[in-house]
């Protein structure tokens, strides 16, 4: 079994302006966001051993994995499951106009947002996208992603409620998840 890091990509416009991300928006790191992919790359150079990244197949995310990886000089692959939630039509607004409207939602775990994923696909497409990893032969892997896949993971797999920011990384350890074969109970292969 791997372990996981699963990092969230550095800073974009979008972040700096507090605008809703998600599938639907693809903006690209800020002077800053890659000055923190280039901070995360020196410092998993000499603190850990990863046998290959992933990254999300957004600019945000292959950018950041591709700054990383001149520290580390390993295969890059491209993984759309774990791609951030789709906000669909909100895609782009103002999380403080856009944010009352959520809220309002009676059922956001099954209420798709203006036509966007709710809250249960969108789980269990990341959960089924981490367990591919998770279980595999792996020593210990990078996933380069984004902001809730982070907080969902932290949630399913760590049972902790968190904000995942710019280029932060947690690791997932499939010897400290609790219930791991209960959470990864499905068939691997079809994913």
């Amino acid at each position: 079994m791997a372990k996981i890091y699963l990092m969230r990509h550095g800073e974009t416009n979008y972040n700096v302006e507090e605008r809703m991300t998600g599938r639907g928006s693809d903006p690209e790191l800020t002077n800053h966001g890659k000055s923190q992919a280039n901070l995360v790359g020196a410092s998993l150079k000499t603190e850990y051993q990863i046998s290959y990244i992933v990254s999300s197949n957004m600019t945000r995310t292959n950018q950041t994995a591709e700054i990383i990886n001149q520290h580390l000089g390993l295969d890059i692959h491209y993984d759309n499951e774990i791609q951030e939630k789709d906000k669909g039509g909100l895609e782009g607004t103002l999380i403080s106009e856009s944010l009352p409207i959520i809220l309002t939602l009676k059922d956001d775990e099954t209420h798709p947002v203006y036509g966007g994923e709710s809250d249960a696909i969108f789980r269990n497409r990341i959960v089924n996208a981490l367990c591919k990893y998770l279980i595999s032969e792996e020593e210990a892997i990078l996933l380069v992603s984004h902001g809730f896949v982070g907080t969902m993971a932290a949630r399913t797999f760590l049972n902790v409620d968190t904000n995942f920011n710019n280029a932060h990384f947690m690791t997932l350890d499939p010897e400290q998840i609790p219930d791991l074969a209960g959470k990864c109970s499905f068939d691997c292969s079809t994913s």
